[in-house]
């Protein structure tokens, strides 16, 4: 990196636009982060980005089970099977879901800017959440 580097910034990249964070120092870092985290979901927000109930599992009257005892030239097998299928990975990114969320919560009541950061960097690539830091050069 060049000497002439003077500051770093956050580019917080949104869905109505760019904000830029200054962050040139580590404490001003965490300090943005836990910001962004706080305003993004802080009390009802979260709501808004996490299923507060798991995915309803499926009625079927075949079992999984049973759906795979069954010859696979039954029709109704893969029917059933490709439910389950669906359940199992909504089930999953639930499950995902409610560890990210509480992590995000424990950021928030801890006021972990270190943690928030992760947590910025690890959902940069979910549609409206990218962030991205670049230095800005003095010339």
């Amino acid at each position: 990196m060049p000497n002439n580097v003077i500051k770093q910034v956050l580019i917080l990249k949104e869905k109505h636009g760019n904000t830029c964070y200054d962050v040139s120092t580590e404490g001003r870092l965490h300090a943005v982060a836990l910001y962004i985290i706080n305003q993004r979901f802080s009390g009802k927000n979260m709501d808004m980005y996490f299923d507060n109930e798991p995915p309803a599992k499926p009625e079927c009257s075949v079992t999984q089970e049973q759906a795979e005892a069954m010859p696979d030239t039954d029709i109704i097998k893969q029917a059933v099977l490709d439910t389950w299928k669906r359940y199992k990975l909504s089930l999953a990114s639930y499950e995902n879901n409610q560890w990210e969320k509480e992590l995000i919560q424990q950021a928030i009541i801890d006021k972990d800017g270190k943690l928030a950061y992760r947590i910025l960097c690890q959902r940069q690539d979910i549609e409206y959440e990218g962030v991205e830091i670049v230095p800005v050069i003095d010339i």
